[in-house]
């Protein structure tokens, strides 16, 4: 009875399982973030195309340099116009660890529970306008089965703020990863290990499903967070982050066959490049309203400096 109950379990155990090893795979390296970039998005600026009558946007790499990231605060902190001035990244040398993501936030004097959101202005994109994936260990990493841990190098400066990081799944749902406290001096991995892992084969096993087409998962980097508790004093925030690691068990693990199916039939490809154009008529507004927004800001610019000029040369005149 019991060989009998081995040779069934062999036929219901699906083939695309869980349990074939932990990868582990580096997330970003801000050491050649900025390089990768560059390959996925030549062209410094932003560019609005029409291309055989379809409105085209294409990022420029520009706006993804370190000292380009936005870093945005919630609640009331984000409607203060001091805080929002003086919160901002910057690329930075370290010793230790080489090119990091320098962020200073400002936050509120007052009492209340605040929260900063470091990340590029535009999202890094998992996929081209070809639907070829972009972006792979610099920002995407794919065919995620089970998270066994995920990882990042942190510069504490004593601030008893927490910090996490959240990611996006192929269809947009937000994880986090809690990574702690940074009430501490010096360089520190800040480490999330996933309580539920397990690299058993039998609690990792998948839904039996299709091996092919298959969705195969992925996580896109979103952003670092830093929280501020309402009980803590607020002020000036400095810290400095370093590569982020992911180390995971593969959703579909390498099987013999003797045929490749998406070489055959290219159906993946085809919804991802579906996913890449519904990404892309979203991304034309943005980048369009960005545009508008950047022209606004430079004609107020000028017509401040035209103004302090023409008080200028009045005193001048008055004199």
């Amino acid at each position: 009875m019991k060989h009998k109950l081995l040779i069934l379990m062999s036929f219901i155990i699906p083939a695309n399982i869980f349990g074939q090893g932990v990868v582990d795979h580096v997330f970003i390296d801000f050491n050649t973030f900025e390089e990768q970039i560059q390959e996925v998005y030549p062209t410094p600026n932003n560019q609005l195309l029409s291309v055989d009558g379809q409105a085209i946007a294409e990022i420029g790499s520009e706006l993804f340099m370190l000292d380009n990231w936005l870093v945005a605060l919630t609640n009331s902190s984000g409607e203060n116009m001091i805080s929002q001035r003086d919160s901002y990244s910057k690329k930075v040398t370290s010793p230790e660890r080489g090119t990091v993501l320098g962020v200073r936030v400002k936050f509120p004097e007052w009492p209340y529970a605040g929260e900063a959101l470091i990340k590029p202005k535009f999202p890094i994109l998992p996929f081209t306008k070809d639907g070829a994936y972009a972006s792979i260990n610099n920002g995407v990493v794919t065919n995620v089965g089970s998270i066994k841990e995920f990882s990042m190098w942190a510069n504490g400066r004593n601030f008893p703020f927490t910090v996490g990081v959240r990611l996006a799944d192929i269809k947009g749902v937000i994880k986090e990863f809690g990574l702690g406290s940074l009430l501490y001096v010096g360089w520190r991995r800040l480490v999330y290990s996933n309580p539920f892992f397990s690299e058993r084969v039998f609690n990792n096993i998948t839904p039996n499903s299709r091996i092919y087409p298959s969705e195969i998962p992925l996580l896109r980097f979103e952003q670092i967070s830093i929280y501020r508790p309402g009980n803590q004093a607020g002020g000036e925030f400095v810290g400095y982050f370093g590569n982020i690691n992911v180390s995971y068990t593969p959703y579909l693990a390498d099987m013999p066959i003797d045929i490749n199916d998406e070489e055959t039939w290219g159906i993946i490809q085809q919804q991802q490049q579906e996913r890449a154009t519904l990404i892309n008529s979203t991304l034309y507004d943005e980048i369009l309203n960005y545009e508008y927004a950047k022209q606004r800001i430079q004609a107020n610019d000028d017509d401040a400096a035209n103004a302090d000029d023409a008080n200028v040369a009045d005193a001048a005149a008055a004199q």
